[in-house]
């Protein structure tokens, strides 16, 4: 946990910093040039729920299913392999996201 604590504080930092951070204060894709708001000096209430509302919009534009559902366990390993990936370190997302992983139903 402590690899996925420190790269978000990393990413915190530097967005307090005003760099652009993608997918946190700049969009993502074809959208990575659109700035979504300034957390320069401190993440303020109205730059929140930008980003709240940047990210619920992401996951409806790329809400999509197609097919039978997948087995259950396919969806179980899929899911730890994910948070596997999270707890390395590497993608700056906040700490409470892998412990929304480890309360999914088992």
């Amino acid at each position: 946990m402590k690899h996925l604590t420190d790269s978000y504080n990393l990413v915190m930092t530097a967005a307090r910093q005003g760099v652009e951070i993608y997918g946190l204060t700049v969009g993502v894709g074809l959208n990575k040039d659109h700035h979504l708001f300034d957390a320069k000096d401190e993440l303020t209430d109205v730059a929140r729920q930008a980003s709240i509302d940047f990210n619920r919009n992401i996951l409806r534009s790329h809400s999509v299913g197609f097919g039978p559902a997948l087995d259950t366990k396919v969806v179980r390993l899929s899911m730890v392999i994910r948070l596997n990936t999270l707890l390395t370190g590497r993608a700056g997302v906040q700490p409470y996201v892998a412990e929304l992983y480890k309360t999914l139903p088992q």
